[in-house]
């Protein structure tokens, strides 16, 4: 029902943190810049569908994180950052507001 898209370029030093407060959720993805450290690595180890976006010029995330979002394979996606934890109460919210009646669009 909802997918954590996190983008990353040499995310190693926080990723296992933010992953392992992911976990819960239906669908990891990590979209990875073309990072030269254990990144990608880490994320496997999490299970996350790992996608490569050409790191080029781009000195910024917003096309890497947009081709992440597209490939979602939930109507729920949730953007996190690679040093940002995401706490349980956050989970559980989503959750309840996913499954009421008439949820906004996610």
């Amino acid at each position: 029902m909802i997918s954590v898209v996190i983008n990353t370029y040499n995310a190693e030093k926080h990723l296992a943190r933010v992953l392992d407060a992911v976990k819960g959720f239906d669908e990891l993805l990590v979209c990875d810049m073309q990072s030269t450290d254990a990144t990608i690595a880490i994320a496997e180890t999490f299970g996350c569908k790992v996608l490569t976006f050409p790191r080029g010029e781009n000195n910024i995330v917003e096309p890497a994180r947009q081709f992440a979002i597209e490939q979602a394979a939930n109507d729920w996606v949730l953007v996190v950052d690679a040093d940002e934890i995401v706490t349980p109460a956050l989970h559980d919210y989503l959750y309840q507001l996913v499954a009421s009646p008439n949820p906004p669009d996610g």
